[in-house]
């Protein structure tokens, strides 16, 4: 657990510094506070600001508490989707305590080496992210439209991949940890799993919207869109 908070701690650190604002909602809010500033006109009002006069605290309430457990009912790709995540963090976590029945009660790693173990895993995700990063910029970001969106059925095919990889890591894993074959099969088993975590998750479930650079604001009597 203080490995996990020395990690999580930098990583907040880190894009709290140095990672660019990508919400359009507020892009737009800061773009219009800025004009408001310097042409002292207080009817320049981003969206965002417009809808969030007419919220009121039982409005904000049911969408943060109640919207979505009432999507996660209600849409079923939502809720498949989110027994899919599950599955695939449970057998993640699973692994940590697989691998001191596998590593130790057959391969008997001592148990300060056990952690070398975990070392398939780590290469597995170095070796799954830069191919994936260049299939977004070669292939994934041409089919954004001309207003920077794309239809989440277009990211699916990398999910369907990674969809098969999950069985066949537990395959390997299971079937190879055993006297008889070299400790070094389950781990490259093992390392095929993270490749199905980071492109199933981020396909299906993290898509990312794209912004127009043509978004502007505009002047009206009482109040402005932007």
């Amino acid at each position: 657990m203080w490995e996990l908070l020395w990690l999580s701690g930098f990583t907040l650190v880190f894009l709290f510094f140095f990672f660019p604002e990508t919400s359009s909602s507020n892009i737009l809010y800061r773009r219009a506070k800025r004009l408001r500033n310097a042409t002292g006109d207080h009817r320049l009002k981003s969206q965002s600001e417009i809808e969030a006069e007419n919220l009121t605290g039982r409005d904000i309430a049911l969408d943060v508490l109640v919207r979505p457990f009432t999507l996660n009912f209600q849409e079923p790709i939502v809720l498949l989707l989110n027994l899919y995540t599950a599955l695939l963090y449970a057998t993640f976590y699973l692994w940590f305590e697989s691998f001191p029945i596998v590593f130790i009660g057959i391969y008997h790693f001592k148990p300060q080496l056990l952690g070398l173990a975990f070392l398939g895993i780590l290469g597995g995700i170095f070796l799954t992210l830069p191919p994936y990063f260049l299939y977004i910029y070669r292939v994934e970001e041409k089919k954004f439209d001309e207003n920077g969106k794309i239809k989440p059925e277009k990211r699916m095919p990398v999910a369907m991949l990674a969809s098969c990889l999950a069985p066949i890591s537990l395959l390997w894993f299971g079937w190879s940890a055993r006297t008889s074959v070299h400790w070094i099969v389950p781990i490259l088993g093992s390392s095929i799993y993270p490749a199905s975590v980071i492109l199933g998750l981020v396909s299906a479930i993290f898509g990312y919207p794209g912004i127009s650079d043509e978004t502007s604001l505009t002047r009206a009597p009482r109040r402005t869109l932007c």
